[in-house]
């Protein structure tokens, strides 16, 4: 990967000081947060998806792209997952902290796959119109999103009253989100798992 990556101008330099860091840092994943046969399953489908150059939207501890071989980037806003992440990164790969809702700081079509699994329902919804619309710009193939299923009987709706999911994820609200950012192409592909719901944006 040349040059490490390409950034916007400027914010290279302040991620390599440490300086572009979340606000606050609570929760940690680790490894048996990936354990249980639906995680596995997801993670398996959304593995499928992937070619060329990667970026993992919401990485947390680089989970998904450990075996993936090509050029990778994962970002998560939390300092703790991404210290985790490079401790067993690859060679190609690269991982930041980087709080999305202020945008994506890379180059117009820079990566061939984006991936924000289980992202995009953590914060309010005109936030994940925003992002969908600069990871468009960002990507020059495909957009890989999961959700949680919110037609599964397990769901649990207190998320959303909780406030942990801001927007609830059933299919008016997807297909109200699709229609903010003018994709041409989608297809929709519900998991085997009945848990999660997996949907493939095709920008070429």
């Amino acid at each position: 990967m040349n040059n490490t990556i390409r950034l916007q101008s400027g914010l290279y330099e302040w991620m390599r000081q440490g300086q572009f860091t979340p606000i606050e840092e609570h929760g940690f994943l680790t490894p048996a947060s990936y354990s249980d046969p639906d995680q596995i399953a997801r993670m398996r489908w959304v593995r499928e998806q992937l070619k060329g150059s990667v970026l993992d939207v919401g990485t947390g501890i680089g989970e998904l792209l450990r075996e993936y071989s090509g050029d990778a980037v994962g970002i998560d806003m939390y300092r703790r997952h991404i210290v985790h992440a490079q401790l067993t990164a690859r060679p190609n790969h690269r991982f930041y902290c980087i709080d999305i809702v202020f945008g994506l700081p890379f180059n117009d079509k820079q990566f061939e796959t984006i991936v924000m699994a289980e992202v995009l329902e953590h914060m309010r919804f005109s936030d994940a119109v925003f992002v969908l619309r600069d990871a468009i710009r960002c990507c020059s193939s495909r957009i890989i999103l999961t959700f949680p299923n919110m037609h599964d009987g397990d769901y649990n709706i207190g998320d959303v009253e909780s406030g942990e999911h801001r927007w609830s994820t059933a299919m008016p609200m997807f297909e109200r989100l699709i229609a903010s950012v003018s994709i041409s192409r989608t297809q929709y592909v519900e998991l085997c798992n009945r848990r999660f719901m997996g949907i493939v944006l095709c920008l070429a």
